[in-house]
C-alpha cells in the first residue's frame, strides 16, 4: 500500500514569477511517485516543467490551464524543487508523495 509522506502547497502568489519553489515532503524514500500539480486562471497556453521530472500532457478549459509533473524517487530526497512556468505569470500548485 503506498504511504502519503506530506503534501504543501506552493506558488506565485499575488505576485507574477515564472518560478516557484516547492518543498519535497520528508520521509521520500526509492520509489516513491512525487506529483507536483501546476494550475493557473488563464487562457493564455501555459506549461511547467521541473529538471528531471516528467511533464504530463497540460489540460486546458475555459477559466484556466493545468499541468502535472510526476517523478519516481530514486533514492531519499529532501530539500525543493524549482518549477518553471512557460510564462510569468500568477500561478499555483501542489506537490504530493
Amino acid at each position: 500500500m503506498p504511504t502519503l509522506r506530506g503534501a504543501s502547497g506552493g506558488g506565485t502568489g499575488a505576485t507574477a514569477a515564472a518560478t516557484a519553489t516547492f518543498t519535497i515532503p520528508s520521509g521520500t524514500v526509492a520509489n516513491d511517485v512525487l506529483n507536483i500539480w501546476c494550475f493557473a486562471g488563464t487562457t493564455v497556453v501555459t506549461t511547467w516543467s521541473a529538471t528531471g521530472w516528467t511533464a504530463q500532457t497540460p489540460t486546458a478549459g475555459t477559466n484556466g490551464q493545468a499541468q502535472l509533473l510526476t517523478l519516481v524517487a530514486t533514492g531519499s530526497m529532501s530539500g525543493t524543487v524549482t518549477v518553471t512556468c512557460s510564462g510569468t505569470i500568477n500561478w499555483a500548485g501542489v506537490i504530493c508523495g
